[in-house]
């Protein structure tokens, strides 16, 4: 007998695999070789079978060889120069690793790759300002006197920078006046925006 799914079929995934195993395959050979027929007869999509088959791979596999020991991973050094960290990115070609201080073992968070490349492509990003909807400033950081990187590590040399720090380097023409209850918008590209509400002395009691 042939299964075909139904257009209103709300059984569950794991319901509609139990009912085309039954009885059941004798090996784990069997089970695979039903699970892609399944796939080909469209009782499941592709996805699903390539999810179930690794489930069922793994059983066989230990924690060794999932996991990567400590002393083998690949790691970044928070006060490594920005060349250097780059170049790991590239060479290793993961999405994240872990970013230590001082010692391997002193993990003190994740980094992202696609982070990183963000501010290698830095000297292209766009830079705008609102003010109520209205733009009022545009700028690209191409314009500045220091590139980011340098300015980073000039800043590195005397003082430390915490997540959230701002580096002040100046704003392109386009200042205006703002009043009490204007919004500030300040954009910039492929990162985010910061959104302000302007109050004015009585909010702070002065």
């Amino acid at each position: 007998m042939r299964l075909e799914p139904r257009a209103s079929d709300k059984r569950s995934l794991f319901e509609r695999v139990v009912e085309f195993l039954s009885p059941g395959p004798d090996s784990r050979a069997e089970l695979i070789e039903t699970l892609a027929d399944a796939e080909h007869r469209e009782l499941i999509a592709p996805e699903s079978r390539i999810m179930l088959e690794g489930v069922i791979r793994m059983a066989d596999m230990i924690a060794g060889d999932v996991m990567v020991a400590a002393p083998r991973m690949d790691l970044l050094d928070i006060d490594a120069p920005y060349d250097e960290l780059l170049a790991v990115v590239i060479e290793t070609s993961h999405s994240r690793f872990p970013v230590y201080e001082g010692q391997r073992d002193n993990i003190i968070g994740i980094l992202l790759a696609k982070d990183l490349l963000k501010l290698q492509r830095a000297p292209e990003l766009n830079l705008r300002t609102l003010v109520n909807g209205q733009q009022t400033q545009h700028g690209n950081t191409r314009d500045l006197v220091h590139g980011i990187p340098a300015l980073i590590e000039y800043l590195s040399g005397f003082m430390t920078l915490n997540p959230g720090d701002v580096i002040l380097t100046g704003t392109p023409e386009g200042v205006v006046d703002v009043n009490a209850g204007d919004e500030v918008v300040t954009e910039i590209e492929d990162i985010g925006r910061l959104v302000n509400t302007i109050v004015d002395d009585a909010a702070f009691g002065r």
